[in-house]
């Protein structure tokens, strides 16, 4: 998947390892920025006046929220494809995100405040408040958990769903599933002619290029795909990557695409 697709398109699906990387690449990103703020801070101390020090903090904040917002922006589309994988719809995510904010105002409007108060002794509300607070910090810490859990740890629906073909599946097994041809000489196909790697149909060559109207590898034909209204024969067994129950004699998975 381009990388612009990935960053700010809610279609499509991708696997646990893409979620991961992306969580990692932005952990990686925001302690690289934070230990170069923390130097910069380190070696200007002392030497810059008042002034100084509101036009450099004037220019972090100019330069952090549309980051900020670009964080936010893109690991909602990330988690929504994701999300898809799991054949969930994108609003699985308010499970994590409602609770979350709804903890935090309530935090910033009642507990805030009074932890700030020296010497304040609480009223029956204030208690109640405390309650409250922490009823909703397990809440919010359990649906966390979950969405981490289904999101992170759980593996994505086998063969394609009704958001698209399985990403881990080659490129043009995720095209035939999609209905789409295959599109020879683009990334995760086979090479054209006139490309690195060709080689001619019938040459008997390994990664001999199919020719044109062939079905690509991995395809299930038509012509040679079971009924759907019964079995050839009357044994069956499991299709070792998605589970599924087909014939005991066939050569392709029909639900999830993948040569046996």
């Amino acid at each position: 998947m381009p990388l612009r697709e990935l960053l700010f398109s809610s279609k499509g699906r991708i696997p646990r390892s893409t979620w991961w990387y992306y969580r990692l690449a932005v952990a990686g990103v925001m302690v690289g920025v934070s230990i170069v703020a923390i130097i910069i801070v380190t070696l200007v101390n002392g030497s810059f006046t008042t002034n100084d020090s509101s036009i450099l903090i004037g220019l972090l904040v100019c330069l952090g929220v549309p980051a900020y917002l670009f964080l936010i922006v893109t690991d909602i589309m990330v988690s929504i494809k994701r999300c898809h994988d799991r054949n969930r719809s994108g609003w699985f995510l308010l499970w994590s995100y409602v609770p979350s904010g709804i903890y935090s105002i309530f935090s910033w409007l009642f507990i805030v405040p009074a932890s700030r108060s020296y010497g304040y002794s609480p009223s029956g509300m204030d208690n109640i408040a405390l309650v409250l607070n922490c009823v909703l910090s397990l809440v919010t810490s359990g649906l966390g958990l979950w969405v981490l859990i289904e999101l992170g740890f759980l593996k994505g629906t086998s063969g394609p769903n009704q958001y698209g073909p399985d990403p881990t599946l080659p490129a043009y097994l995720q095209a035939a599933q999609a209905g789409a041809p295959a599109p020879y000489g683009q990334a995760g196909y086979p090479p054209a002619a006139g490309q690195p790697g060709f080689a001619p149909p019938g040459s008997g060559q390994a990664g001999a290029t199919p020719p044109v109207g062939a079905i690509p590898p991995g395809v299930v034909p038509p012509e040679i795909r079971p009924p759907e209204g019964g079995l050839r024969s009357g044994t069956i067994k499991q299709c070792p990557y998605c589970g599924e129950a087909i014939e005991e004699e066939a050569l392709f998975c029909k639900y999830c695409g993948r040569a046996l």
